[in-house]
């Protein structure tokens, strides 16, 4: 198991300025890490999507272009899976956060 620290990125366009206020006061929270292939804007997008109460689903932002650019392809040939992911800091100013994220290099 790896601990990989991510940013997760573009959080004001997906987010009103409240709901990022209230998200980085609740930090942390539990995450997922989607993989979107039919992204139009990046073929390697990676969303980042909270799993808690009262943002459930709501998508948060994405993973950094650059690291989902390094991290997409060995996902797609199951060499790596993302397990357990946290958004552990917003700063609702930037829209900008901080990820911890358990992967697991598979095969």
């Amino acid at each position: 198991m790896t601990k990989l620290e991510l940013m997760c990125v573009g959080m004001r366009h997906h987010v009103t300025p409240t709901t990022l206020r209230e998200i980085s006061e609740a930090c942390p929270l539990r995450v997922d890490i989607v993989r979107e292939p039919e992204n139009l804007r990046d073929e390697n997008a990676l969303a980042v999507k909270c799993r808690e109460k009262p943002w459930k689903k709501m998508k948060f932002g994405y993973v950094s272009r650059q690291t989902a650019s390094e991290l997409s392809p060995r996902i797609d040939r199951d060499k790596l899976e993302l397990d357990e992911s946290w958004l552990t800091t917003v700063n609702s100013e930037s829209g900008i956060g901080e990820m911890i994220v358990k992967a697991r290099k598979l095969r």
